[in-house]
């Protein structure tokens, strides 16, 4: 339809007209006219919840039901009616550095007061300060503009004149500009003061309305929301419109596209009277509801009547398959009848024209990556982990660690599996030998609530964590007691010359009584298989046994000593408790073999590790 519109204005003086009594079709074809930059002539308005001062307002009921949620707190800092009394090159800068600092990544506060004390804790441990300080400003602001609503979000009900009240007064604070006097945008335009006259709709009769709960704010704005429409913008193009059947009655246009002819939207059906009955209309001298339908086909009839017509139906309704209007049927009988059935057949088909449009002139051949960065932007150092990543994915450790390109975390996410083993990790590694279950389990609490982890979520984790605990502490007590000497979070580093250096945490490191150590690897997921860490898939723990034999940690007390065993310990999940790797031969002589020393030292090597063949071949 929009490109039949767009036709017509390549002919001079022709006038067109889509038609339609579905609003939601109408607003598609509008939509899809901005590409060229039309605005047509618009009958129909917009729901009001969809303007862009509804959902300013809408964002505004969401934070006074969580005012640190932070999709909604991004959300409003980012709307267009946001000022918060500050200028656009204030606010830009603040918001981007909340936006990547702060709240991407699972949320770690409650409400906006706590968010600012994150903030200021974050702070004092930063040595560029400068974005957590424009952060800290831009939440400041929208904190005190937030006042009202936070006020009446303590109460435990709210009439709904209170309520449009304290909406009211936020909102002209958040638009406020940062002119003296502090003017706002908030009632400009058509969607504008219908917000204003909802508002005050709700003051004048809400007391009336009895009292809701705070956090059912956002739905009863809505609600009222959903009743009200802003009026349609004026002006437009003077020679495209875009009308329902009962504004087209008087209008006459060279082409006339109809739209929506399909059962159950043109015509409607007649509508259900849930207070009287055929019989009781009649009585009373009411017309019968067919009557809307004659009217419909009088409309249909009027603009079918045009010099030019073209008649559109969907296939689909609502996701269901869609039967033509009856007037459509009507039509093809009688011009089967007359023998002039081809005269219902487009001369062209615009469906072909929107396969067409967004067709490429030629198909570009894009190549698979080969990237070959310089000599100086070569790695220099890699981790254990990344050298699984090496050989795994070597062109997300380029994008990482060359590039410099990180995924970012959604703002406000969930707390997931990277987040719980941060956490037990961190309660393990201050586990204190003498503590008990339940000490254990209160470190691993309070990590939790540091990962981000809300109190229900704890629970179920504490509950899922119990047996891990218990079997914990039994065992490194019987390893204390058999002489074992732990190391852990110990940090280990091999200078494999040129520059270039290997280096990682290894979790824990037990020397036995006979000085063979353990390397231990806590896993709160699934650990790699035994054929993974024989082929080198998996390296982590080869590699950190290869740094112990070659006096690696010995900076942080552990001395060069052979492994006697690779152990997966288990944390979380069933059975719980330490899984050794077995090896293919002599551990010691496995790890030599991953690390790989003569290559790793080769002066010329295209990266600082090329020892699988399919690293060289992907890195080109």
């Amino acid at each position: 339809m929009a490109l039949l519109l767009r036709e017509a204005l390549e002919i001079p003086d022709r006038t067109a007209a889509f038609v339609t009594p579905d609003a939601t079709l109408a607003r598609r074809v509008e939509a899809k006219l901005r590409r060229w930059s039309i605005a047509p002539q618009m009958s129909i308005g917009e729901p009001l919840a969809e303007t862009e001062h509804g959902v300013f307002l809408l964002l505004l009921a969401d934070l006074l039901v969580d005012d640190g949620d932070p999709i909604a707190m991004l959300a409003a800092l980012r709307h267009p009616l946001t000022a918060l009394g500050l200028s656009a090159a204030e606010r830009a800068p603040a918001i981007t550095a909340l936006e990547r600092v702060i709240v991407r990544g699972a949320r770690r506060w409650g409400d906006l007061d706590d968010l600012v004390l994150r903030i200021e804790d974050e702070a004092r441990q930063e040595k560029n300060r400068a974005p957590h300080d424009g952060a800290l400003r831009i939440v400041r602001a929208l904190s005190d503009a937030l006042t009202p609503l936070r006020e009446a979000r303590c109460e435990d009900t709210l009439d709904l004149a209170t309520l449009a009240d304290a909406l009211a007064a936020a909102a002209r604070n958040v638009a406020r500009d940062e002119a003296p006097g502090g003017a706002t945008s908030l009632g400009a335009g058509a969607a504008g003061e219908s917000v204003v006259q909802m508002l005050g709709d709700m003051t004048s009769f809400g007391a009336s309305l009895g009292a809701i709960a705070p956090r059912d704010a956002p739905r009863a704005i809505h609600l009222l929301m959903s009743t009200r429409e802003a009026p349609p913008p004026t002006g437009g193009h003077p020679r495209l419109a875009i009308l329902g059947p009962l504004e087209a009655r008087l209008q006459r246009r060279d082409l006339m596209i109809l739209g929506g002819l399909v059962e159950g939207g043109w015509p409607a059906p007649p509508p259900e009277d849930a207070f009287l009955s055929r019989g009781m209309r009649r009585d009373l001298g009411l017309p019968e509801p067919e009557v809307r339908i004659g009217l419909a086909a009088h409309d249909f009839a009027q603009l079918a009547n045009a010099p030019e017509v073209v008649m559109t139906r969907s296939a689909q309704r609502d996701g269901a398959p869609a039967v033509a209007s009856r007037w459509l049927w009507r039509l093809e009988t009688l011009a089967r009848a007359g023998g002039s059935e081809d005269a219902l057949k487009p001369a062209i088909d615009p469906r072909a024209w929107a396969r067409l449009i967004d067709l490429p002139a030629s198909p570009v051949r894009i190549l698979p990556p080969k990237p070959r960065p310089p000599a100086d932007a070569r790695l220099k150092r890699l981790s254990f982990t990344e050298v699984e990543r090496l050989i795994r994915d070597p062109y997300a450790l380029y994008a990482r660690r060359i590039l410099g390109l990180e995924a970012l975390d959604p703002p406000g996410g969930d707390a997931g599996p990277a987040e719980r083993g941060t956490a037990v990790h961190a309660a393990l590694e201050h586990f204190v030998p003498g503590e008990t279950v339940a000490d254990l389990i209160a470190r691993l609490d309070r990590a939790l609530a540091l990962a981000g982890f809300s109190p229900e979520r704890r629970r179920t984790e504490r509950m899922r964590l119990i047996e891990s605990a218990e079997a914990f502490v039994a065992w490194n007590a019987a390893r204390l007691s058999a002489g074992y000497v732990a190391h852990r979070e110990v940090r280990g580093a091999l200078d494999l010359g040129g520059g270039r250096m290997l280096s990682g945490r290894a979790d824990r490191i037990d020397i036995r009584p006979d000085r063979l150590a353990e390397v231990i690897d806590f896993k709160t997921g699934a650990p790699p298989s035994n054929p993974q860490v024989n082929s080198g898939l998996a390296p982590q723990l080869t590699l950190e046994a290869a740094l112990l034999a070659d006096g690696g940690f010995a900076k942080e007390g552990v001395p060069a000593a052979l492994t006697h065993a690779l152990v997966y310990w288990r944390f979380g999940g069933r059975d719980p408790g330490p899984v050794s790797v077995k090896i293919d031969g002599d551990v010691n002589e496995v790890a030599k073999e991953t690390l790989a020393a003569r290559a790793l030292r080769r002066p010329r090597a295209a990266l600082l590790f090329q020892t699988a063949r399919a690293v060289r071949q992907h890195m080109g």
